[in-house]
């Protein structure tokens, strides 16, 4: 299920909030296990977060500069971690992350902007099984295992 509201208030000229939402439920209701295991079966079902959500606030502070500013909520998850067959299992942590942007408008057809995604450089629980076998971090975060990503953009419209 996804859910997307949006609104623009009179009173905040040039100012827009938006929540978007998503619920997803995965249930394997059959399956062979001579072909499939029980492991296999877990990560089709939990290996997502069940829940994922954002709330953002967009900004026209003058005709020619905008702002942006996002927080987005990822709910809890499981990792068989290296197709390990359940044998290296990781339940990691819902976690929170920031992005923010900054734009302006050089004319009708240039735009620059610099910005981060995960701007507060948050990472996923600590892989268990990191000493062991594989990564620091779960590879299959939702907002990635490398923290912040810092950025500056040129736009031209054609």
């Amino acid at each position: 299920i996804d859910l997307v509201a949006t609104y623009t208030p009179e009173w905040l000229d040039g100012s827009s909030f938006s929540l978007a939402y998503n619920w997803t439920e995965t249930t394997v209701d059959k399956f062979n296990p001579d072909n499939i295991s029980a492991s296999k079966v877990k990560a089709l079902e939990e290996s997502l977060p069940h829940h994922k959500g954002s709330l953002t606030y967009n900004q026209a502070l003058t005709a020619d500069l905008h702002t942006m500013v996002r927080l987005n909520y990822y709910g809890a998850y499981w990792e068989d971690h290296l197709g390990s067959d359940g044998e290296l299992p990781i339940d990691v942590s819902s976690a929170f992350t920031v992005d923010a942007e900054l734009g302006y408008d050089i004319n009708d057809d240039w735009n620059v902007s610099v910005g981060a995604q995960n701007l507060l450089d948050t990472y996923p629980d600590d892989n268990p099984w990191a000493g062991v076998a594989g990564a620091k971090y779960p590879i299959t975060s939702p907002y990635g295992f490398n923290g912040g990503f810092y950025y500056g953009r040129v736009t031209y419209r054609f």
